[in-house]
């Protein structure tokens, strides 16, 4: 399982597009968003009903998905 600390329940629009940006490099991010589109197998012990996009914010159970980023930090 994710650990809690990479995901927040409110973020605000600059946090947010600053996500979606470092989402586009991140390969887990676009593991998820594949099995999303495709409907396929998510990684690690979730269901692909764990994982939601919101307008290409990677959700997890509602909480936004933060990708490990110096940036973002």
């Amino acid at each position: 399982m994710l650990p809690k600390e990479l995901f927040v329940r409110i973020i605000t629009e600059d946090l947010r597009d600053q996500t979606m940006t470092a989402t586009v490099n991140d390969e887990f991010a676009q593991s998820i968003k594949k099995c999303l589109t495709e409907k396929g197998i998510p990684p690690l012990r979730t269901t692909l009903s764990d994982w939601t996009l919101d307008n290409e914010l990677i959700l997890f159970k509602g909480k936004a998905y933060i990708p490990p980023n110096i940036d973002l930090c």
